[in-house]
């Protein structure tokens, strides 16, 4: 057995008591049942050979439950507060982290997993968006969650058809007694509309847990078409030929709730009293000012894409995250979805899910995550495509022109590869762009030029291609030899022309391309005895 480093010890102390930490953060949010961490120690023998370390945390005594994984597993024990806490961090922390492998007996928890964006700490369990995509593949958001106003992550319909199996249940009849005098708890008013739509409690109500269960009234979120007109999130074109479910946009397609907790599909929706809404000392003494959770644009960034995207265009700023690194994560995530699909990775015979594909990596274009779009970008325009090899589409004039809005989006986020492509079609007036246009071509042309080389995707071959086969010395000898002749909107400057031919010489010089260069200096020579007194020809 590989023996742990010594500061592997520190490592995972701290992580549980982070974990500890962001527990009294989501209590403060008064949910129906309270959770903390274990307090652990370290211990070092300074008196036995070589100082050994250990771990220490006190006896948990109880059925030891493990809730969830960091990897996506989900357990049968039918709870609601240990999914909605791990929910919680992920919002609460603007996306940069989430806290998953909940296990312990009822809600005291102990030897949990962060991952985080930045994959730094926490351990070699820490799989960055690559865990946070495993959580939200099995994570369909529960009645606690709902009221604590986090929004469900955006899956495909076959996803929830799969998690659909899970069968969450609703709260019907417990409750949770806050004092003897008083039956059920009051909620002080919460958001009176959720910002993605869908229905909140009325603001200024006084309402029970069990009343808030039943507004709420989420078993599982159906996922509607997505919309084409106004309002929606615009990044797929009426009758798009890559046809894929549409992105779960609202709360309105919610299975509702009888009185007596039943859903419309006539199962039952109870909670066990042990679930869901607990006892007499989770909630404390009854408080008008208090409630189930804060405001959710107060305190969390939404799982939902049109929600953040609601937050952007209509919001200020705040500290810390933006919404943009807010929308990148969530690409990120969908991105790895994608993949995970891609790979058969929830299918038991490994099969890969092609909706799914198609849903997560349009989804992860809409939060404009570069690769994607410039996946997307080569799928339309029928173009060879490393990721994603099975996806495709009708070739079609639609498809082309899709294509061409894909690679602008990829080449405006940044994506190297695809300023490059795109400056090329629209230096040569491609059947895509129907007219030469050097003017666009020049820009960005000189973008690429300015961007650090390996800004696109370094594990797609797609990109390496591209690049290999338009190092910086070409397209700047392109850029020199457009300048002096100009034309289609392009000024002719002969001037700029030697300078950049200039340039180009130097860099193929470090590129040990000598003869090239020698090229590019009598090249220069040349334009530059076309510029008349003056400056001009």
């Amino acid at each position: 057995m590989k023996e742990a480093g010594r500061q592997v010890y520190f490592q995972d102390v701290k992580l549980q008591m982070d974990a500890k930490l962001w527990g009294e953060e989501y209590n403060q949010h008064r949910p129906p049942k309270k959770v903390d961490f274990f307090q652990t120690y370290i211990i070092e023998l300074k008196g036995a050979k070589g100082c050994p370390l250990y771990c220490v945390e006190h006896l948990i005594e109880g059925d030891y439950i493990k809730y969830n994984s960091n990897s996506g597993f989900v357990s049968d024990v039918n709870r609601l507060t240990p999914h909605a806490f791990s929910h919680f961090t992920f919002e609460r922390s603007q996306h940069q982290l989430i806290i998953v492998d909940i296990q312990g007996v009822g809600d005291l928890y102990t030897d949990p997993q962060m991952h985080t964006v930045d994959q730094r700490d926490y351990g070699e369990a820490n799989l960055g968006t690559k865990g946070m995509a495993l959580f939200f593949s099995s994570h369909i958001c529960n009645p606690i969650c709902l009221a604590m106003g986090l929004t469900q992550f955006d899956l495909s319909s076959e996803e929830l058809d799969r998690l659909q199996d899970r069968k969450w249940k609703l709260a019907s009849s417990a409750a949770t007694k806050i004092h003897p005098s008083q039956s059920e708890p009051v909620l002080a008013s919460m958001r009176g509309k959720r910002e993605d739509g869908g229905r909140g409690i009325e603001a200024g109500s006084e309402t029970t847990v069990r009343d808030a269960f039943k507004q709420i009234g989420l078993a599982f979120v159906r996922n509607p078409p997505l919309r084409t007109g106004s309002g929606s999130l615009g990044y797929l074109p009426p009758g798009s030929p890559l046809e894929s479910p549409g992105i779960t946009m609202t709360h309105q397609h919610f299975m509702s709730v009888s009185e007596d907790g039943a859903g419309e599909d006539g199962e039952d929706g109870e909670m066990g009293e042990d679930d869901a809404i607990e006892e007499t000392s989770s909630l404390g003494p009854e408080s008008s000012e208090r409630y189930m959770g804060p405001p959710h644009a107060a305190v969390c960034y939404s799982s939902s894409v049109q929600t953040e995207f609601t937050r952007e265009r209509g919001e200020e700023k705040g500290e810390g995250a933006s919404e943009k690194d807010s929308l990148k994560i969530l690409g990120l995530i969908h991105w790895e979805l994608a993949v995970y699909h891609e790979l058969g990775r929830f299918s038991q015979d490994q099969v890969p899910d092609l909706a799914s594909v198609r849903f997560h990596l349009e989804t992860a274009a809409a939060c404009t995550l570069p690769s994607a779009l410039y996946t997307l970008a080569r799928i339309y325009l029928q173009l060879p495509h490393d990721s994603f090899k099975d996806i495709s589409v009708t070739e079609s004039a639609e498809s082309e022109k899709r294509g061409m809005e894909y690679l602008q989006q990829a080449a405006e986020a940044g994506h190297r590869a695809a300023m490059i492509e795109l400056a090329k079609h629209l230096d040569t007036g491609s059947s895509a762009v129907r007219e030469q246009n050097w003017e666009n071509a020049a820009k960005w042309y000189s973008r690429a030029l300015e961007t650090p080389s390996g800004a696109s995707d370094a594990t797609d071959t797609s990109c390496q291609a591209t690049e290999s086969a338009n190092p910086d010395y070409i397209i700047t000898a392109r850029l020199a030899e457009m300048f002096r002749s100009g034309g289609h909107r392009l000024e002719k400057d002969p001037n700029k022309a030697g300078e950049l031919y200039t340039q180009s010489a130097e860099v193929a010089m470090e590129m040990m391309k000598g003869k090239l260069a020698n090229k590019y200096y009598m090249l220069a020579e040349e334009a530059w005895s076309e510029v008349g007194d003056g400056g001009e020809t």
